[in-house]
């Protein structure tokens, strides 16, 4: 299959095991995010998305160092909402707004985290931008590629993009100001929970599971490398199975069976191969079932 490296403009700031434990209170002052904001500013970071929920108060002090470091850095720092399905009691299920207090939004741009996983529980597409009390939100994704409109609709994320290539720094040595500055200067950085005891995994095809601040790394990645991909209509596979399938109709009568055999089996590469192909060329996903089905059918 492909494998693509980041492009290295990204950076993934980790809220993992050995975060958790060195600072062993949770859920954590929000101070900690204000130092950590100011941390990364300061060491050249472009800008600077935070993929955690701030929809609730903490306590007045730290609330107020929040958003004052929040004013320091106006639109330099995306703050999450999103959108979860509410029910009680049996009542119908409601769609919940989810986002950041007033006092840390009015500093922030805002980026939807909204997943919305296929019928098999992985996630393939991510937004471009979402539907948001009437006007329309960027994803977290989109709004750090770009901080113009985007249409609403989406894409799908690109999972030949190595994860594991992604620089991380665990967030208790950027808090300790303990990383070379060179790491983030001039990049994007995302923060949020890698640590599987948080919760925040998402299921996707190729890696099995991912942190949810990765994927949003690769959906940037995906957008930055013009690598969003979209699917080509099913039509054109199809199209091309029927003629591969009227061809070998005509001529496997005609040949022996070794080489009707060699035949149908470069026929079934080249359904394997083309998908592949197309996706390294072009952000396109070409469905190579049927291609390869039918060879095999036909035979």
């Amino acid at each position: 299959g492909l494998a693509i490296d980041p492009g290295g403009n990204i950076v993934v700031v980790e809220i993992d095991t050995r975060s958790l434990s060195q600072l062993d209170t949770w859920p954590w002052p929000r101070r900690y995010h204000a130092a950590v904001i100011d941390r990364l500013i300061a060491s050249g970071a472009r800008q600077v998305a935070l993929d955690i929920d701030f929809g609730s108060r903490s306590n007045e002090e730290d609330d107020r160092i929040l958003s004052e470091t929040l004013a320091r850095y106006p639109g330099r720092v995306v703050l999450p909402v999103f959108k979860q399905r509410f029910s009680r009691n049996g009542e119908q299920t409601q769609i919940v707004h989810s986002e950041p207090q007033a006092m840390f939004a009015r500093s922030a741009r805002l980026g939807s985290v909204t997943i919305r996983p296929d019928a098999d529980g992985r996630v393939r597409r991510y937004l471009t931008a979402d539907n948001w009390h009437g006007k329309t939100i960027n994803s977290m994704a989109g709004q750090l590629f770009s901080e113009r409109p985007l249409p609403v609709g989406s894409f799908h994320v690109d999972y030949a993009i190595l994860p594991d290539t992604i620089p991380r720094l665990s967030y208790a040595d950027v808090l300790a100001g303990n990383f070379f500055v060179d790491t983030v200067a001039g990049k994007t950085v995302i923060v949020g929970a890698t640590a599987v005891e948080l919760g925040d995994q998402v299921i996707v095809p190729i890696h099995r599971v991912i942190s949810g601040p990765v994927l949003q790394a690769m959906a940037y990645e995906s957008l930055t490398q013009n690598r969003a991909l979209r699917a080509l209509s099913p039509l054109v596979p199809i199209g091309i199975a029927l003629l591969m399938t009227i061809a070998l109709g005509i001529w496997l009568p005609r040949w022996s069976w070794r080489l009707g055999l060699a035949v149908s089996v470069a026929a079934v590469g080249a359904g394997i191969a083309l998908p592949i192909a197309v996706q390294w060329a072009w952000p396109v996903i070409v469905d190579g079932g049927p291609m390869v089905l039918m060879p095999v059918l036909s035979y």
